[in-house]
Parts: structure tokens; sequence; C-alpha cells
């Protein structure tokens, strides 16, 4: 995914609870560069949100997480959730139904992000999907 998106012109962060090496599933090593803290969801257009069942339990316990998360969905932006990670929309109170029961383009959910990654550059160019605001905010 963070490949595809620097092909396409995007410039991802990788944003976590603690600044460091972290070791993807593929034994590679990434490096957080901002902290769900120092930098607030509001200042990102989307978020991927991997699938690690261990790390979506861990997130699913933490505010800041489960806050950074509930603002990309209030401020209309993409979601990606990639396996387990589903779980931790479910946390956040985040249906990937519109009001209307219609499928929120905007959150997207797969077991295999390679599949989901040409919908989700897609649903980051239109940049909001004002047609899951409500007021009030449903979480």
């Amino acid at each position: 995914i963070y490949t595809s998106l620097l092909d396409d012109g995007a410039v991802p962060r990788l944003v976590g609870t603690q600044l460091g090496k972290i070791q993807a599933s593929d034994k590679s090593v990434l490096y957080v560069e901002i902290t769900l803290e120092a930098g607030p969801s509001v200042l990102y257009d989307a978020v991927v949100v991997p699938d690690a069942e261990a790390a979506v339990a861990s997130l699913a316990r933490d505010a800041h997480a489960l806050d950074f998360v509930r603002e990309q969905y209030r401020h209309c932006k993409p979601i990606l959730a990639v396996g387990a990670s589903d779980q931790l929309l479910t946390a956040c109170g985040i249906d990937p139904a519109l009001p209307d029961g219609q499928p929120d383009p905007g959150v997207i959910t797969t077991a295999d992000a390679t599949t989901a990654t040409e919908g989700f550059i897609a649903a980051i160019a239109k940049h909001r999907h004002y047609a899951r605001e409500t007021d009030p905010p449903r979480v």
C-alpha cells in the first residue's frame, strides 16, 4: 500500500503510539515517524489501519488510537481497514455502511490489501465522503 501510494504521488506517513522501529509481518523494518499525540488525524487525508490481531487489540485499548480513527471518520476522510483491523473500526463505533444503509465508499474493509489499494486510492482522490456526515456525529 505504501509503495502504491508513493507511486501515485502521495506522501504516506507512519503514525504510531510511539516513535521508533517496528517489524512488519514480512520481517522488514518500518520507522514510525510521528506519534498519535503529535500528529492528530485531521492533518491527514486518509488512514490505513494494517492487519495484526495483537496490534489491533492493543490499539482498541488506546484512547489516542480510537480518537485518531474516529476523527478520520467524522471528517469524512477515507479509511482502509485491512484484515483484523476492522475490529478497531468496531471498537470506534464505525459502521462501514452509510446512514441510509448503502456501503460507505470511503470505509474500505478487506482481507487482502493488494486488492483494495486501487479503490482506496480512488477514495483518497475524492478527498471527503460527505454522505456519511450526520449531525450530531454517529461516533
